[in-house]
């Protein structure tokens, strides 16, 4: 298992509101002192700058792994232990269901409920482009460089990339091992409350890996870099 207190939880909150279902989570993990952080971003409405935001922060501390829980994720100790198991991964990526009240749709690369290591971002920050250059952007904020981890917009395909998607894309280029998480059962909340169990998709296939969950999975080729 991962040293709990080299973790820290970063959680992005436009509204400066944390869900019911999120803040027992919390007191529960805190509890039996399975994080050494909290780290939470209120009144940011652009969800791609909170979580760099979070990501500029953690990298100024020692901790070794960033974990994003979303304020809208309900979730418990087991699903918080799967995504602690150490099997050599550099970012888990835990699936749950999508906020729709209509369609039984699985998020496929999301951020609500992941594990990033500090090696994993500091390679990001050296990828390159084939002509030559920094791959990830850089901008000015708070008077210091950041870099945006989190890119966005339209790609091929005339698909949009949300900042989630954006960010498995740009890790899978590090070459280093990403693991899908499908054991949770991760709820997301909102009007209604959307409880994910991989059961629930037998014949939806992930893109990302095919069969064992604990194993290291690869993510789909990234398009439109």
């Amino acid at each position: 298992m991962i040293d709990r207190m080299s973790v820290a939880i970063c959680t992005p909150s436009y509204d400066g509101t944390f869900g019911s279902a999120y803040t027992l989570g919390l007191v529960a993990l805190a509890a039996h002192r399975e994080f050494a952080m909290p780290y939470l971003v209120s009144y940011c409405s652009n969800v791609a700058l909170a979580r760099n935001k979070c990501v500029h922060w953690f990298l100024s501390t020692e901790y070794e792994h960033l974990v994003f829980i979303d304020a809208d994720m309900g979730y418990s100790r087991t699903d918080w232990q799967y995504l602690m198991e150490d099997d050599g991964s550099e970012g888990v990526c835990c699936e749950y269901r999508k906020k729709d009240q209509v369609r039984k749709i699985r998020v496929q690369y999301g951020l609500g409920f992941a594990r990033i290591s500090r090696r994993l971002l500091e390679q990001m920050a050296l990828l390159e482009r084939e002509a030559g250059g920094d791959l990830l952007q850089r901008f000015r904020s708070e008077g210091e460089e950041w870099i945006d981890y989190f890119p966005q917009g339209v790609v091929t395909g005339d698909t949009w990339r949300g900042e989630d998607h954006g960010f498995w894309l740009m890790a899978r280029l590090t070459g280093l091992a990403i693991r899908l998480e499908r054991r949770t059962e991760l709820m997301h909340t909102g009007v209604a409350h959307w409880r994910y169990q991989a059961a629930d998709f037998p014949d939806e296939l992930s893109p990302f890996a095919d069969a064992a969950a604990p194993t290291p999975a690869v993510l789909p080729d990234p398009t439109g870099i």
